[in-house]
């Protein structure tokens, strides 16, 4: 998958798949997204894209399980957090980072820069 696919993306939906219990105590982004599943569409389109995220800070893809990258994920506010897929695996390396903005407890809408 290429690694710039999510860049031309602007304020597109995701939605997020939690295998544990969550709690959003503190607003709707969670502490942390490792044992997640974040599923990216484009409003209007059909092409959907999965990314499983483990515990270990890798990000695999969701339908064939091939390992993408590493990622860090920081949460900025309640409802915002910052995930970055650093791409140090290639050479050189382009991280891509993107602005999730939760809108509930399991969806919202991400930036790509």
């Amino acid at each position: 998958m290429s690694q710039n696919i999510h860049n031309f993306l602007k304020a597109i939906a995701f939605n997020l798949a939690f295998f544990y219990t969550a709690a959003f105590a503190n607003g709707l982004a969670p502490d942390s997204i490792d044992g997640s599943v974040i599923t990216y569409t484009e409003p209007g389109s059909t092409t959907v894209s999965s990314v499983n995220f483990s515990s270990d800070g890798k990000a695999y893809d969701d339908n064939s399980g091939e390992w993408k990258t590493y990622f860090t994920y920081e949460k900025i506010s309640e409802n915002v957090a910052r995930l970055t897929y650093t791409y140090s695996n290639e050479q050189p390396p382009q991280p891509e980072v993107e602005t999730l903005t939760f809108t509930s407890a399991n969806g919202g809408t991400y930036d790509g820069v």
